[in-house]
């Protein structure tokens, strides 16, 4: 199994309560263009998430022990998750890539989580996967779903066309893959 989603898993008020954090006081990190990555991307930190997310991160655990089995750790208050706007007006989109530590210490991402936070229609942005075919992930489409895959697939969002998708990316460490 490359990936695994959950149908509206947050209501449009919970996707309003969590978009209201992440858009209020937190820096934007450095333009990030040249990773073929061309949206708005804050970075938020999991203890001002938390509160109103603690079922997605158990939902998240309870996922990987049932379809995945990595061994991952746990997700502490301090961990950052990625806040990604993706405009129509500027066609922003995320080019081919997968996701990787950054890091020299000792744990590989196992996996990554999306969640739709899109709080009105959006055009484009469409998600694939390519496992060497490409796959068009229609079910992560509509705001409130969830989707997690493996880390290492290539992936990408497509250009979003009209309207603004937003997105939370949680990226699930565990030790290093040997």
């Amino acid at each position: 199994m490359d990936y695994y989603y959950i149908k509206n898993f947050l209501n449009k008020e919970r996707i309003s309560e969590i978009n209201k954090i992440c858009n209020t006081g937190f820096e934007e990190p450095k333009d990030m263009g040249a990773t073929g990555k061309h949206s708005l991307n804050k970075i938020i930190q999991w203890s001002n998430l938390r509160p109103v997310m603690k079922d997605v991160e158990h939902i998240l655990l309870d996922v990987n022990n049932k379809h995945f089995g990595y061994n991952l750790h746990q997700i502490n208050l301090y961990k950052t998750i990625n806040y990604n706007v993706y405009s129509g007006n500027d066609n922003h989109k995320y080019d081919w890539h997968v996701d990787t530590a950054t890091s020299e210490d000792k744990y590989d991402l196992k996996l990554t989580a999306l969640v739709n936070l899109s709080d009105s229609p959006y055009e484009g942005g469409d998600f694939e996967l390519n496992t060497g075919e490409i796959m068009h992930i229609k079910e992560f489409s509509e705001p409130g779903d969830i989707i997690l895959f493996k880390s290492y697939i290539l992936h990408r969002v497509k250009p979003v066309t009209s309207g603004i998708r937003k997105s939370l990316a949680f990226f699930l460490e565990g030790p290093k893959f040997i």
